[in-house]
């Protein structure tokens, strides 16, 4: 029936050396239900599928009769892909050798800056300013208080809108 193709493909799978042991101990059982004529269609067809997928990856020999010219377009497109490949990767190593420069102009313009931002600065002055004179950190008492404590409210309203724009 079958016996020749399934003899070629069992020996050349575990030829390949990629096969398993339940996968090797399948592949004997197959063989010797092929010989005793007792393989199921299924089995086959399992069979004809793993060997395809598992020897895809490798290189087609053309058949007799064949040019080879399907082996040699996808030689070139292989070509031109690693081209593309070599290619893109400069364009990588040139963007991050750019970034790298971008990021110590920036940090060289920090430091010439004083090293920290007017937004920075405002942040700091507006926490102090908070620790200082906040309602709840007074110790303060009657009319006195509530003096402070509308001052506050002015000042921080001031700071809000100063954040704001």
């Amino acid at each position: 029936m079958h016996l020749p193709e399934v003899e070629k493909l069992v020996s050349e799978l575990l030829g390949t050396g990629q096969m398993n042991e339940d996968t090797s101990a399948d592949l004997h059982r197959m063989l010797a239900e092929a010989r005793s004529n007792r393989l199921d269609a299924d089995d086959l067809g399992y069979l004809r599928a793993l060997h395809s997928r598992i020897l895809s990856n490798r290189a087609e020999r053309p058949g007799p009769g064949s040019s080879g010219s399907s082996r040699n377009a996808d030689s070139d497109e292989i070509q031109k892909l690693r081209a593309q490949l070599a290619s893109s990767n400069r364009i990588i190593a040139e963007l991050r050798s750019g970034l790298t420069q971008a990021n110590a102009t920036i940090d060289d313009l920090r430091r010439q800056a004083g090293g920290t931002s007017t937004d920075t600065k405002f942040r700091e002055i507006k926490k102090r300013f908070a620790r200082k004179y906040h309602p709840n950190a007074m110790t303060y008492s009657g009319i006195e208080a509530m003096v402070r404590t509308e001052l506050f409210k002015e000042f921080w309203a001031e700071f809000e809108q100063v954040e704001r724009t």
